[in-house]
């Protein structure tokens, strides 16, 4: 077992409603909202009550605004990327708020070409075959030093900048970190970004 990795129950409760379209978000918050409240009715396995409501209303919140706030969360810096190529190309689904603002976050902090290819989920995973674990809710890809890279979710420019002096190739923060670049509200704790080695072995790249 790789050592520091999430556990993917909490991952798998993000990606729960992230996999949905916005319907289909507001469809399960009110199914869930509606059946929920029954001592044996757990759709999160072993989550407490108290637990299962805290997980409805961070869906409600992604139902209404496509993530967690507004976008305004801790997402500036003044780090330097070696940028090789022409820019970023990051790959989204066009209904994901959070997706667009971290776009916006690449080219607001680095003044740099993005390119917004829409995709759905689905063919995201399949065309980039990220560890379910480590999945979020978008994919970029960018040349570091000569070296083309893939960038799982909502990854702060500082990861990028530590990876372009490295021969990692493909770096992960797993779900929607709040306080994250492109994510609302505060940051509560180090974002951990993990690497994915050839041998398809997962490891902790850096916290930030």
């Amino acid at each position: 077992m790789d050592a520091g990795l999430p556990t993917e129950t909490k991952v798998q409760q993000v990606m729960r409603f992230r996999d949905l379209t916005g319907t289909e978000i507001k469809e399960w918050c009110i199914h869930l909202m509606m059946t929920g409240m029954s001592e044996n009715y757990k759709p999160f396995g072993s989550l407490s009550r108290r637990g299962f409501l805290a997980t409805s209303i961070a869906a409600v919140s992604v139902a209404s605004t496509g993530c967690l706030g507004d976008g305004d969360g801790q997402t500036e810096t003044d780090v330097d990327v070696d940028v090789t190529g022409t820019g970023f190309t990051v790959h989204l689904d066009p209904a994901c708020g959070c997706c667009g603002e971290y776009a916006n976050y690449l080219e607001r902090e680095t003044e740099l070409d993005v390119e917004r290819i829409h995709v759905d989920n689905s063919e995201r995973f399949s065309r980039f075959d990220f560890p379910e674990h480590l999945r979020s809710c978008h994919t970029t890809t960018v040349e570091l030093s000569g070296v083309s890279r893939v960038v799982e979710g909502h990854v702060p420019l500082e990861a990028y900048t530590e990876a372009s002096d490295s021969e990692v190739e493909t770096l992960a923060m797993p779900g929607m970190p709040p306080g994250s670049p492109g994510m609302g509200g505060r940051k509560q704790e180090p974002f951990t970004v993990y690497m994915v080695k050839d041998t398809g072995e997962t490891d902790v790249f850096t916290e930030i």
